[in-house]
């Protein structure tokens, strides 16, 4: 495998590589997976069978990784996160090494379940858009604080739609009903929060 460190390439090509594809069939491979900037573009295979087709072509690229003995597989979601930031618990990097530990076990999106640090999230979401900031694909679910009535509930999705965040996160407590969780999720639907409302069930 070649020393790519630190390098960005238009094209990629991972030769030989066998995939799982997430959806419960076998793993097929081997193949050659061709990525053109930050698409897959195709996926070839590399059989003496499928070679013998007319018009068989292997891709190319400007950087080629040879996988032979290893596997692909589509990026992992965690949907459950509350990322680090005190030095205590995750280094003196603190998220950004976390971040990083997600990328390197294959985890490429994370829904964020903070308390109190959706600026921050939504701030890391940004830097990581924009390659500013080696990190998954983070979605926000941001955090409500009390709420006792239907229109709190309401308004509490408001708040967090114009902050940025991408979906909500509830603490059911005594005083939350069906009726407060059905009003914001509405909401949140009517915003197009699209993360939707994550809940921990007591």
């Amino acid at each position: 495998m070649s020393d790519s460190k630190g390098q960005k390439y238009k094209s990629l090509v991972i030769r030989n590589v066998t995939v799982v594809n997430g959806r419960g069939t076998p793993a097929q491979g081997p193949v050659d997976i061709a990525i053109e900037g930050d698409q897959i573009t195709g996926v070839v295979g590399v059989s003496p069978g499928a070679a013998s087709r007319p018009g068989y072509e292997r891709p190319e690229g400007d950087m080629e990784i040879d996988a032979t003995g290893m596997y692909a597989l589509p990026g992992l979601v965690d949907m459950h996160v509350h990322v680090p930031f005190r030095e205590t618990q995750c280094g003196p990097k603190g998220p950004e090494y976390a971040y990083k530990l997600f990328l390197a076990h294959g985890v490429t999106t994370i829904r964020t379940c903070g308390f109190g640090t959706d600026e921050k999230l939504i701030e890391h979401r940004r830097m990581g858009m924009a390659n500013k900031m080696v990190a998954p694909r983070i979605v926000v679910m941001g955090t409500t604080g009390e709420i006792t009535t239907a229109d709190e509930g309401r308004e509490a999705v408001h708040r967090l739609d114009k902050l940025g965040t991408d979906g909500i996160k509830m603490i059911p407590r005594s005083n939350i009903t069906a009726e407060i969780l059905a009003a914001m999720g509405e909401e949140g639907r009517d915003l197009d929060m699209t993360a939707g409302i994550a809940v921990h069930i007591p």
